[in-house]
C-alpha cells in the first residue's frame, strides 16, 4: 500500500488513523507492506515528542521500519529522513535500498521482500464419521444439549440466537 501525508504541522490526525489502520491488519494477523512520504523525520526520533510516540505506536504494533537513512537532501536545511517504508514481514532476505537518482528532492526507496503469502484456506464443513455410529449414545448427547439450550426459554425469541447457541455446543 502507498501512502501520502500532507507536511503539515498537525500530524495526530494522521497518526491515530494510520496506527487505527495498522491495529486492524494486526488483528486480522496479515502480512503488509505500506511504503511512502509520511513527512515525519525518522532521523529526528527522540528529540521531537510526537516523532517518538509515532514511531512507539507503530513498533507496539509489530512493524517495523525498513528505511534508516536520509531520503531528502535540500541545500537550505539538514537532511531528513521523510520517506519510510513499514512491514510485519521478518526475513533476513529482506533487500533495502535508497536509489541516488535526483529527480526531485526526495530520493527514491525501495524495498525487495522474498516471502510467500499465505493462501486463505478453504472452508471445509465438518463431517460426521458414521462407521461406528450408536444411535441410542447419539440421541442421548442431543437431547443434553437441547436440556442446556432451552428452547423454550421465554427470555430468548430470537431464533438465529438459538441457532447459534446450538451451533456452538
Amino acid at each position: 500500500m502507498c501512502c501520502w501525508r500532507h507536511p503539515s504541522p498537525n500530524s495526530q490526525a494522521f497518526q491515530l488513523a494510520f496506527t487505527n489502520l495498522l491495529e486492524i491488519i494486526h488483528s486480522e494477523k496479515s502480512n503488509y507492506v505500506i511504503g511512502g512520504e509520511i513527512n515525519f523525520n525518522f532521523l529526528k526520533y527522540q528529540i521531537d515528542t510526537h516523532i517518538t510516540d509515532y514511531v512507539n505506536s507503530i513498533l507496539s504494533l509489530g512493524c517495523i521500519s525498513l528505511t534508516n537513512k536520509p531520503t531528502r537532501f535540500s541545500s537550505t536545511q539538514q537532511p531528513s529522513l521523510l520517506d519510510h517504508i513499514y512491514t510485519n514481514i521478518i526475513d533476513d532476505n529482506t533487500t533495502t535500498g535508497i536509489a541516488h537518482y535526483d529527480i526531485s528532492d526526495h530520493l527514491p526507496i525501495f524495498a525487495n521482500l522474498n516471502f510467500h503469502p499465505k493462501c486463505a484456506k478453504k472452508y471445509r464443513p465438518k463431517i460426521r464419521c458414521l462407521n461406528n455410529f450408536d444411535l441410542p449414545s447419539f440421541l442421548e448427547d442431543l437431547n443434553i444439549v437441547f436440556f442446556y439450550l432451552d428452547f423454550h426459554n421465554q427470555n430468548n425469541s430470537n431464533v438465529n440466537i438459538t441457532c447459534n447457541n446450538f451451533i456452538l455446543v
